[in-house]
């Protein structure tokens, strides 16, 4: 079933590629179950009956939170399946939906429910159920929807379930032993009392959000969408306060957050917890301390044995803290003169009794050299770190650099290790691996590193060594994959990164220099035989040079090897403002971007050679990976040279690169150090033309600039006629690439209104609106959008009005949009009246004539309804009823035309 995000019904079931490729057969089973219950739906009426509190209706109606012995709830599931849309296999295989027909073409179609179907997938990637292919907002969906929907359905294991036909509806009751598990709401929320911000100015208390409770058989249950924050103020003469948490049961995605002072801004965190009936670390503070309860928007239900969720808590204050109580710091930490206790490493909480991290810890100033866990127990096999932990650990050494060394195994591409210089983040971690890395402190004195994990999934944690350092090195020994220099600073092998050569991928931020005009030098993300790593987000800078840099023009960026990363639009490398990935393709067409050189090659757009970058100031590149990257094929990245341009000599007052004795390589001019055209000697890129000029001017997509044809601007096109300037797009059209001839027409479905008046409004798909509800466009390059006619209706960005308002229904005969009688509900969005409870119709039957384009279907009145000679019935296939075409049970129709 697609379709219907709002209803009870919908529900997903989601596999990562990993697990369907360890566990096929399991998959199969799944779907081929699946695939029965809807079989049987669609096509017999055994197993399904309203009246009937044993059949299949009761056991949904409690799934979905309501009385399955209650025949009103059960009549319920039935409406609700009404409105939703049941395919069968063939249609669940089709071009329309899973993108994978049997026949084995291509399919990567974005239309109807195969729209939905995408939609789902985004919603389930952002849930952390699958592996995004591509981040928010690296493509325009209505541009290139090929890179992202026919990764992301996969209708193999479909397929297989449907060749088995292993399962029968009986066999799936007779192994359960029934249709109906009886469930039970015991607790659905809604129960806490608390809002907004309480002050604490009591020496002692205990509160609560208003549905944590110490009594185990209570069946309250805490609020969604709240957030509530309790500060306490301590007496002047007991400063040090000690909270207690009496009852912790807090959901996957609800937190509770723990500072030190009066906000959670400039507060120091102390703790982030959730997690049912989880540790309950003790918390200490000096002065103030502000607990806020958050809650989202989504509903946890318990069925059949309640239990209290929400948090009770209890504090006191004293003027020793830790000093005074028996328990000290549990023999695991220092007691301070604060009163306070500073944890040793891998425990956490005001008296250092939890075994993982816990919030902000520093070491003292001036400690040189220590460690740092996710635990007590990190990094041993079973030994898993809290959902949503959020651990900071801050070094003030009294060097100029830290060394961290790291042992680590977290959920890839969800929880995280990040390493601050200060606070400019260098490092970041994920997935398992050994690594080193050499930071300088920041401005405020400081190194650190934090770990943070999402609210599900976890793994063993992390263990870390520091170390100050006055040099980065003294010694060969010290730079891991480089040479020590003179200065104290490490250079690196190619592909090796870090301040010490000891990354074997890119790092955060990495600043190149060009010292004089002609500078050259290499970029690589990552060492010999290494994978680009997932998620990873690499920042390049190439200053621009110091010496002769009135001469400096740009810069030239060359791929000394073809950029590898994953095809599909979710990685890519941003050069200046211009975004370079491996494009798919299907011809050569398809390959025009400025930074393509025309041809489709084995499927995949083949990249220029070399890349212009004129202008003034410093070379910027960024390189972005996905989540998809983790454990899959091998792509080596970047691996490119970089050129300073200089201002290319003219000979006889012509910027000509032959006329210089310089190579063409399609639009890109070298001029060669040896001077005699011969190739020999290091290239030096220069900005001589390689000129577009025609016998009659300029080629189409280029106009005489000068003595130069030069290439039309994004939004902007010439025919070839046009000489001495571009012309913007029109209404309805735009133009994506530099140098084009002709703009192109927006989708249907969408306008564009500007009519050749501003060129930044025609430079992008993204300019291209979607018409919205009410409105249709359903021819390419419109400049507005039409109302839907008579009582007709659409969503946004539809090609023509395929529903109809609220009461009405569109009827097949007469193709216009029809009044819904008493006797009939329409939402508007079909295409038959349907009978409301206690009647009858053939409306399935005007249905299916639909579908197969026979919507007349014989002689059948498909208008009329008829009464029911019992208090519910299922439709036009019901036993309640006769099938015959003459009206059948109580002859008092009523006509619907």
């Amino acid at each position: 079933m697609l379709g219907g995000w709002t209803s009870d019904l919908f529900n997903t079931i989601t596999a990562s590629t990993t697990f369907a490729a360890a566990n096929p057969e399991a998959l199969t089973h799944i779907l081929d179950v699946i695939r029965t219950m809807t079989s049987s739906y669609l096509t017999s009426n055994d197993h399904w009956n309203v009246d009937d509190p044993t059949m299949f209706e009761a056991s949904i109606a409690d799934a979905i939170r309501k009385n399955g012995s209650k025949t009103a709830d059960r009549a319920k599931v039935i409406t609700l399946a009404e409105e939703c849309v049941f395919l069968d296999e063939n249609q669940q295989l089709s071009c329309d939906y899973l993108s994978a027909p049997t026949d084995g073409t291509e399919c990567r179609k974005l239309s109807g429910t195969g729209l939905e179907t995408f939609w789902t997938s985004q919603f389930l990637t952002n849930y952390k159920n699958i592996a995004t292919v591509s981040p928010e907002g690296r493509f325009h969906l209505y541009e290139t929807p090929e890179k992202c929907f026919g990764q992301r359905h996969d209708g193999s294991f479909l397929q297989s379930a449907v060749a088995a036909q292993a399962t029968t509806l009986e066999q799936l009751i007779a192994s359960s032993g029934s249709r109906v598990v009886p469930v039970e709401v015991a607790s659905q929320g809604g129960d806490s009392t608390c809002s907004g911000s309480t002050s604490l100015t009591a020496a002692s208390g205990t509160f609560t959000d208003g549905a944590g409770s110490i009594n185990p058989n209570s069946t309250a249950s805490y609020s969604d969408a709240m957030e509530c924050t309790w500060l306490i103020t301590a007496p002047t003469d007991a400063p040090v306060i000690m909270v207690a948490f009496d009852a912790f049961r807090v959901w996957a995605g609800d937190l509770v957050q723990v500072h030190e002072g009066t906000d959670s801004e400039s507060g120091t965190l102390l703790g982030q917890l959730s997690g049912l009936d989880r540790e309950r670390p003790p918390f200490a503070a000096v002065g103030s301390m502000l607990i806020t309860f958050t809650t989202d928007s989504n509903p946890e239900v318990v069925y059949n044995r309640a239990y209290p969720d929400g948090i009770v808590v209890s504090y006191t204050t004293s003027s020793t803290g830790c000093s005074g109580s028996g328990s000290g710091c549990s023999g695991h930490g220092e007691c301070l003169n604060s009163g306070l206790c500073r944890c040793d490493p891998g425990y956490g909480g005001g008296d250092c009794s939890h075994e993982h991290c816990l919030g902000v810890q520093e070491h003292a100033a001036g400690v040189s050299s220590g460690t740092m866990s996710s635990g007590t127990m990190a990094l041993t096999k079973g030994n898993l770190y809290p959902n949503s932990a959020l651990c900071h650990f801050a070094v003030r050494p009294e060097t100029a650099f830290v060394r961290f060394e790291l042992d680590y195994d977290v959920e890839a591409t969800f929880d995280y290790i990040k390493i601050y210089s200060g606070d400019e983040m260098v490092a970041t971690y994920t997935g398992d691996g050994q690594d080193t890395v050499v930071v300088p402190l920041g401005a405020d004195g400081t190194a650190s590193l934090s770990f943070q994990a999402d609210n599900k999934g976890r793994r063993s944690g992390f263990a870390a060594t520091f170390e100050g350092l006055d040099a980065v090195c003294t010694t060969d020994t010290d730079c891991g994959h480089g040479l020590c220099q003179a200065d104290g600073t490490c250079r690196c092998e190619v592909g090796w990164t870090g301040l010490a050569c000891t990354s074997a991928h890119c790092l955060l931020n990495t600043v190149l220099s060009a010292g004089s005009s002609g500078a050259s030098g290499r970029i690589v993300s990552q060492a010999t035989g290494e994978s680009v790593a997932p998620m990873a987000e690499c920042a390049y800078t190439v200053t621009e040079p110091v010496i002769n840099a009135s001469e400096h023009v740009g810069f030239r960026l060359r791929f000394d090897e073809p950029l590898s990363l994953e095809p599909g639009g979710g990685d890519a490398l941003t050069v200046g403002s211009t975004e370079i990935s491996n494009a798919t393709c299907t011809s050569d067409d398809a390959c025009s971007e400025a930074w393509q050189d025309g041809n489709c090659v084995n499927g995949f757009c083949q990249l220029l050679e070399v890349v212009d970058l004129p202008g003034a100031g410093d070379l910027t590149l960024l390189l972005q990976t996905d989540r998809s990257d983790v454990g899959g094929e091998m792509y080596t990245g970047l691996n490119a040279s970089w050129y300073s341009t200089t201002s290319c000599p003219a000979v006889g007052g012509e910027l000509s690169c032959s006329l210089n004795g310089g190579l063409c390589l399609g639009d890109s001019c070298f001029i060669l150090d040896s001077g005699d055209g011969s190739g020999g000697g290091e290239t030096r890129a220069v900005d001589c033309s390689c000129s577009r000029q025609t016998g009659q001017g300029c080629d189409p997509g280029f106009f005489m600039l000068g003595t130069e044809c030069t290439k039309c601007g994004l939004g902007s096109y010439s025919d070839g006629l046009r000489v001495a300037s571009c012309q913007t797009c029109g209404a309805g059209r735009v133009a994506t690439n530099i140098g084009q001839a002709a703009c192109e027409a927006c989708p249907v479905g969408t306008f564009l209104d500007d009519d050749g008046n501003v060129a930044v409004l025609h430079d992008s798909w993204s300019d291209c609106s979607l018409c919205s509800s009410g409105k249709y466009s359903n021819e390419e390059g419109a400049g507005q959008c039409l109302d839907c006619p008579g009582q007709s209706d659409s969503i946004e960005g539809q090609v023509w009005c395929t529903r109809c308002q609220s009461g009405y229904y569109f009827d097949l005969k007469s193709e216009e949009c029809q009044s819904c009688t008493e006797e009939t509900w329409c939402e508007g969005e079909d295409f038959v009246a349907v009978p409301r409870e206690g009647y009858w119709s053939h409306f399935q039957v005007a249905l299916e004539g639909y579908e197969t384009n026979t919507p007349e279907t014989a002689e059948i009145d498909l208008q009329r309804v008829w009464k029911c000679p019992r208090k519910t019935c299922k439709g036009p296939d019901s036993t309640d009823s006769t099938d015959s075409t003459d009206g059948g049970g109580d002859d008092d129709g009523a006509n619907l035309a």
